[in-house]
């Protein structure tokens, strides 16, 4: 049986369909994705607060133009 090298190791490894170059790029492409998605529902989850703020603000405001 002959030794098999790295890139050989690599497509029997990956069934044949990603070099272990590929394969990196997919996981810094997800991780990425990952990262914007998580930062957007961050922000999205961030919305709320920052209306009962504003909300609170202008009944302050309100109540100090009546008064």
């Amino acid at each position: 049986m002959k030794e098999l090298n790295m890139n050989e190791l690599e497509m029997v490894a990956g069934g044949g369909l990603v070099s272990g170059a590929q394969a990196s790029i997919f996981t810094v492409i997800n991780n990425a994705t990952a990262g914007a998605v998580g930062a957007a529902s961050g922000a999205l989850g961030a919305l709320p607060g920052a209306f009962t703020t504003l909300e609170s603000d202008v009944t302050g405001l309100e109540g100090s133009l009546l008064n």
